[in-house]
């Protein structure tokens, strides 16, 4: 929530500095829970700054599906050939 009034208040202010700010937030981009009803205003707001001025906005997953997904495939068991063989079984990778 804090990033969206920085990037509001910069708007406001000083919208050159956009251009040259990367935000970064810790964990997904995704709005869950009590927060799901800010999707639409932060989509609207994203897909106007796309089109009038640039923003570089990061999601940082430490954990979950997508992290542990990173790092199979980081892994040295991972290969392309191998990948059909691979399932993912109680939170664990294992070759069928």
């Amino acid at each position: 929530m804090i990033i969206i009034h920085l990037i509001k208040y910069l708007l406001k202010r000083k919208p050159d500095l956009l251009k040259s700010i990367l935000f970064i937030k810790d964990g997904p981009l995704g709005f869950f829970g009590q927060t799901a009803n800010m999707h639409k205003p932060m989509r609207d707001l994203c897909n106007f700054l796309e089109e009038h001025y640039p923003l570089h906005l990061v999601g940082l997953e430490k954990s979950g599906a997508f992290a542990e997904h990173a790092d199979f495939i980081c892994s040295p068991m991972y290969s392309k050939e191998k990948e059909p063989l691979l399932a993912k079984r109680e939170g664990a990778y294992v070759e069928q």
